[in-house]
């Protein structure tokens, strides 16, 4: 509800409109006027649904008032306000169309309650603020068919001659409601519209006498509501563009995604099409993890991560994409605990619960190193292991000896043999032997390459020396393993 209260005593409107924001009613917008005139070039650029009149008033009366926005705007619900017990006056506000005529000396906040009940209970659904939100809706849903002429005429007609822009809010309270006219520091609005709530956001349309610089506008939005974040649209210039100015603020909230900055404004979204560059990036991400290419795959993980911070695709497909490579992992991921796959449920709920695309690359990067590693790499490790896991989960085809890991640790080969004992409870011989081997089962289960060919991929260049230790650690041949797997499949 949208209250305007026109009254040339400072003491009486102020009384007025604390007294209503008082009552905690829903999404109202209250403001003030000292007189006719002013009153009514508010009234000129923007709507309400509710008028409060004084009768005496220098300038422009309460009565003339009556009469104009009788013209301007006949849905609005008008009270008048009077010092005077006159039938004359009542009778002539009457005639006027208003709703209510309450002397000064008997206005309560209780009256005032009453009134302004039976205000919102007359104006619903026709108010003037439920026809808003109803255009801000159809925009938002893309029900451009719904959107006829008459929701245009709910805008002042600043918006066909002004430049305009619209804000959508993040975080939004309902204070924001009460205290945004004052807060945005109204000289530099020429008028401003609330146009409700979706989406978990709050949308206001605002115009000005001529362009401002919308960065120190947004910054002395920051500076009086700290805690919200927000998109501000690029400037507009017909009432027309109305919706499109709603969408692009609102596309633009999804951009915040991908920064810590508090608001973003105008970003210019990318027209071209960038599904094919996003889907190859995506397929050889799970092709790396197919055929267990753990370098490739970080290296290709971080150019996707790279291309979408750059580019800010939707939010909807990072996240979709970023599951299916966390669920090809969980598929083909190296002896694979069971809390893994109990838990693999969980991982789109995970993405979904990050707050922003910094938050979001952290849980990728942690968890498919929880996967291609070859110990749980959220245990304790020194910072020498820990490079010893990233090694061989990199480099294990090239990786033969303890001499070939030192090498990239620049450590003693006694020295790193010792320490990796010590920590993982392991042998690092055996460890590398062994995660060439789970490796080379999930390539047997999950491929049709030549078990020569499997043998080669992990770096083990003889094939009988690879089939004597398949035997050993799997206690059959590597072909009647695939023919087992096979088989059940």
């Amino acid at each position: 509800m949208k209250i305007l209260i026109v009254d040339d005593e400072a003491i009486i409107r102020e009384w007025i409109q604390y007294s209503i924001h008082s009552f905690e009613i829903p999404e109202l917008i209250s403001d003030t006027a000292s007189d006719g005139l002013d009153a009514l070039k508010k009234l000129q650029a923007s709507s309400y649904d509710v008028v409060f009149v004084d009768i005496q008033m220098p300038r422009m009366n309460g009565l003339e008032l009556l009469n104009r926005i009788k013209e301007i705007s006949p849905q609005t619900i008008t009270i008048i306000l009077s010092s005077h017990d006159d039938f004359e006056y009542a009778r002539e506000a009457m005639r006027n169309n208003s709703y209510e005529y309450i002397l000064k000396s008997e206005c309560s906040k209780e009256l005032l309650y009453s009134i302004l009940a039976k205000c919102k209970k007359l104006l619903a659904p026709n108010s003037i603020s439920h026809k808003i939100h109803e255009y801000l809706h159809f925009t938002l849903q893309d029900e451009q068919a719904s959107i006829t002429p008459e929701y245009f005429n709910l805008f002042a007609n600043e918006y066909n001659t002004e430049p305009y822009f619209c804000i959508s809010i993040l975080n939004g309270c309902d204070d924001l409601n009460s205290c945004f006219h004052t807060s945005v520091q109204e000289a530099i609005l020429s008028s401003y519209v609330f146009l409700g709530s979706e989406n978990s956001a709050m949308f206001f349309l605002c115009s000005v006498n001529s362009e401002i610089d919308l960065t120190d506008f947004a910054d002395s939005l920051t500076d009086a509501f700290p805690d919200i974040r927000f998109a501000v649209s690029k400037y507009w210039y017909s009432k027309n563009k109305i919706s499109e100015a709603i969408l692009n603020s609102w596309s633009l909230l999804e951009h915040l995604y991908y920064t810590e900055h508090p608001y973003i404004i105008g970003y210019k979204t990318e027209t071209a099409d960038h599904e094919n560059i996003l889907n190859n990036l995506h397929s050889e991400i799970l092709d790396n993890i197919k055929f267990y290419n753990n370098r490739l795959l970080m290296q290709n993980f971080t150019k996707l991560n790279n291309w979408i911070s750059e580019n800010r695709p939707s939010t909807e497909t990072v996240k979709n994409i970023y599951s299916n490579i966390l669920y090809t992992l969980c598929v083909c991921a190296p002896d694979i605990s069971l809390n893994f796959f109990y838990n693999i449920k969980n991982i789109k709920r995970e993405i979904y619960n990050c707050n922003n695309f910094a938050e979001l690359t952290d849980y990728m990067m942690m968890t498919m190193k929880n996967f291609i590693f070859p110990l749980n790499y959220s245990s304790k490790f020194s910072i020498h292991v820990t490079k010893v896991l990233d090694v061989i989960s990199e480099h294990y085809m090239n990786l033969n000896s303890i001499g070939d890991i030192a090498s990239y640790v620049h450590l003693n080969s006694d020295y790193l043999t010792r320490l990796f004992k010590k920590e993982t409870g392991k042998n690092l011989s055996t460890f590398l032997l062994e995660y060439k081997l789970s490796i080379s089962a999930n390539l047997l289960r999950n491929t049709s390459l030549q078990v020569s060919d499997i043998a080669t991929q992990v770096g083990i260049y003889n094939i009988s020396y690879f089939s004597k230790k398949f035997k050993e650690y799997y206690d059959t041949q590597p072909i009647n393993y695939r023919n087992k797997y096979k088989n059940k499949n």
